[in-house]
């Protein structure tokens, strides 16, 4: 036969405290998706310790939510197929690449305002050190996002030869 919503309720509402359905719910959504037997008996050992407390501590209750969802994100970087994560991957380098070449065309627009002062500025003007001392910083900034760039070919070329 048939249980509606209602009727489970009751049934559960009968059996356990206010907070027992959520986690009866929980654990028949984790037998679900296909947890492991370790992980249901972890459950079912938590259930039993709250069922020892009169009222468990709401922290408790988060904690439990909390492995619950730990294992739920394990699990699904462990089902993750290679085209899943290949195209996930993709996605975060075109993102990166992006940021990296915006970043490197902003440094490299400091570094020419810079070298543009320092021409204007001259050797004995009194801000000359100061520009130096910038353009040492833009120097390196530039640099750094020209390793940054040199990884993320890298990076795109080692993901094109395992996602082919």
């Amino acid at each position: 036969s048939h249980f509606g919503s209602s009727t489970f309720h009751f049934v559960i509402g009968a059996m356990c405290p206010a907070w027992c359905p959520s986690l009866v719910a929980l654990i028949v959504v984790s037998a679900a998706r296909g947890d492991t037997i370790n992980a249901a008996q972890h459950s079912l050992q938590k259930l039993r310790a709250f069922r020892e407390q009169q009222t468990p501590s709401l922290e408790s209750v988060a904690q439990i939510l909390r492995e619950m969802i730990s294992r739920a994100e394990a699990s699904a970087i462990r089902d993750m197929t290679k085209t899943q994560y290949c195209r996930e991957e993709a996605k975060r380098l075109l993102t990166q690449t992006k940021r990296t070449k915006r970043q490197f065309k902003e440094k490299q627009a400091r570094m020419e305002l810079l070298r543009a002062a320092e021409a204007k500025c001259g050797y004995t003007c009194p801000q000359y050190s100061r520009i130096q001392m910038d353009l040492v910083n833009a120097r390196k900034d530039v640099e750094h996002e020209l390793t940054m760039a040199s990884i993320l070919k890298d990076q795109v070329k080692h993901l094109e030869n395992w996602c082919t």
